[in-house]
């Protein structure tokens, strides 16, 4: 049996390297405790300040978590390509274990509204964890590779059992013991200290994830001198020499066989220095009369490139310093708050309040200057060349499929502890079924995505979204749970864990080795931020539809009318998820056309040169 070596070096190197996967996947079972103990609780947290009559306020308690981590995520992934991804890590764990504590501690003061601050707080813990833990792994493992894919799928796996098991251990406090609710906030910054204090000494630091990819790219050199020798032995053994111009070139091949032998390479940042050394050879004798070099649009199939400066012999061009996007972080977190408190204020006040939509209106004035700012910044937190059609129509899914998940997942514990007076024991053991799904759909999705590639995997993932907001936006209030609870318990875990991997694995090769940290950002930005907003959509229409119930009941009961409270937010989930069956169907054409294009091209071959291909992409 091969020995099973680490992609870390020195001693207890593959104890490290489990380790890291196992505190990186950490990162999203705590994420998902954090919302678990919440809405597990969310009946005893809003008597305890008089809120149990609000639906508005009831919502803010769950929402105002997700809010603050969908804001930060992606600032604080940009933070750590800067300052190094297990700095930002540790520093997270420290501060969601302090924000927990204090949380746990706001229940002296007597005020939802701090309560809902300390939550938000609590939040940035966890977006300083998640992209920079998905950094970690995206930097430990090369593109394609088994590891990479296992570690991913790890990661999400831990998505639904995070939820559950604070769920349970909430249900178990809040019921058995005499301290309540705050406890469950106690223990769990135990718990977040002791693995801040196991981060330190397990996680790779910078040093060590930069050999790991010089020893990627040294693998990656030797095989390209290989395959070099293999065809020239070849090209020998067929009678002659390959007459290099009539052969179809390709840019990329061509400059990567070049920097295996005739370059020098430091990597700093975001930006690359490369010097050219004289070539021998007659492939290379093309490449020296180029002043650019083709950077693989990293799209999979590599129909796109861009263009990026050469420090040629002579030139004494030093490489850009990196530096933090002030002005865009500033920018698209008021965006991404103000939007989101509009959406989840509208609930509490209603639209007729001007606060609300004059909320909405900076906050989308604000996102458009960040989105030009992106374009006229040199180093913007968000690069323009990040939003690829592929990437935002893959980030599109994700936000309609996870805005619709939330939804599902507030309402269905809504439906249980309300509806049918189930208690937070029994309600977690009615979402148990969603911890063996979600494990399977998770470890499968990476072998599946290998197989068929990702514009299958979202369609499947929409469509299970879509299936289990529908089946519980249409159950009757009393049910048996096997009838409709236990088979949406099967199904929506799948689109939630084998999204999540997928656009995971998408965006993260999708961008070079300096950027990791805008990967694991961009994902868990709209992940976390759609969760909010859909609350808040959520709430807000089923605040005005309990509202005009209540002044006309019909004969309904009041229980009655709470139930088409939930039952109308619902039919918001189930919109949602629907846009996003149709667009994922979308993505699928365009990745299909375009595999076929590509397909056609590489059959009817090409006689440019690579200056002229040099000039065609500018």
């Amino acid at each position: 049996m091969p020995k099973l070596e680490s992609v870390l070096s020195g001693r207890l190197a593959l104890a490290r390297e489990i380790g890291t996967v196992i505190i990186v996947s950490l990162c999203m079972l705590f994420t998902q405790s954090g919302v678990g103990q919440a809405i597990s609780t969310l009946d005893y947290v809003s008597r305890s300040f008089g809120i149990e009559d609000s639906p508005g306020n009831q919502s803010w308690l769950a929402a105002s978590y997700s809010l603050l981590v969908g804001t930060l995520v992606l600032p604080m992934g940009s933070a750590g390509d800067l300052l190094g991804h297990k700095k930002l890590v540790v520093i997270g764990f420290a501060w969601f274990a302090l924000w927990s504590l204090i949380t746990g501690l706001s229940s002296y003061a007597g005020s939802h509204i701090f309560f809902d601050v300390c939550r938000g707080l609590q939040g940035a813990g966890p977006a300083m964890i998640l992209p920079n833990g998905v950094a970690i792994l995206g930097r430990m493992y090369r593109n394609g590779s088994l590891r990479k894919y296992i570690s991913f799928c790890a990661f999400a796996a831990t998505a639904p059992n995070g939820f559950l098991v604070a769920a349970a251990f909430s249900g178990i406090v809040v019921q058995e013991t005499s301290v309540g609710w705050p406890l469950t906030f106690y223990l769990f910054a135990i718990v977040l200290f002791l693995v801040t204090i196991a981060s330190i000494f397990i996680l790779p630091d910078e040093d060590e994830l930069l050999a790991i990819h010089r020893q990627h790219e040294e693998d990656d050199r030797e095989k390209e001198r290989d395959e070099r020798e293999k065809q020239k032995l070849a090209d020998n053994h067929g009678g002659g020499k390959k007459d290099v111009s009539r052969t179809p070139l390709d840019p990329n091949s061509i400059l990567q066989r070049n920097d295996a032998e005739t370059a020098s390479v430091s990597s700093t940042g975001q930006h690359r220095s490369i010097v050219a050394t004289p070539p021998e050879t007659t492939d290379t004798d093309l490449i020296a009369t180029t002043s650019a070099r083709f950077d693989a649009a990293h799209d999979g199939n590599q129909s796109q490139a861009r263009i990026i400066k050469v420090a040629q012999p002579g030139n004494d061009e030093e490489p850009v310093k990196p530096r933090f996007d002030w002005i865009g972080a500033f920018l698209g977190v008021s965006s991404l708050l103000l939007l989101n408190v509009a959406w989840n204020q509208g609930g509490v006040v209603g639209w007729q309040d001007p606060q609300t939509y004059i909320l909405l209106i900076i906050g989308t004035l604000l996102g458009a200057a960040f989105v030009y700012s992106s374009f006229k910044l040199a180093q913007p937190l968000l690069p323009p060349d990040v939003w690829t059609g592929e990437n935002a129509l893959v980030l599109g899914c994700v936000a309609l499929g996870w805005a619709s998940f939330g939804l599902w997942c507030f309402y269905s514990w809504r439906i249980w502890l309300v509806i049918r007076q189930s208690s937070v024991l029994l309600s977690t053991a009615y979402m148990s079924p969603a911890a063996f799904t979600g494990i399977v759909a998770a470890f499968g999705t990476g072998y599946f995505l290998q197989a068929a590639g990702p514009g299958p995997v979202l369609v499947i993932a929409m469509c299970f979204f879509c299936l289990g907001n529908v089946l519980v936006g249409t159950m009757p209030a009393q049910q048996t749970y096997w009838a409709a609870s236990f088979i949406t318990m099967l199904l929506t875990p799948i689109g939630m864990d084998s999204s999540f991997p997928s656009a995971s694995i998408i965006i993260s090769d999708n961008l070079p080795h300096s950027r990791q940290g805008q990967a694991g950002s961009l994902v868990n930005t709209v992940i976390n931020w759609s969760i909010a907003i859909g609350l808040g959509i959520g709430g807000t229409v089923e605040r005005y539809i309990t509202e005009d119930l209540r002044k006309n009941p019909n004969g309904l009961q009041p229980i009655e009318i709470t139930f088409k409270g939930y039952r109308s937010a619902m039919y918001v989930g189930i919109g949602l998820s629907s846009l996003g069956v149709l667009l994922s169907l979308v993505n699928w054409v365009v990745i299909i056309r375009r595999n076929k294009a590509v397909k056609a091209q590489a059959k009817g071959g090409s006689g440019e040169s690579v200056e002229m291909k040099t000039r065609a992409a500018h």
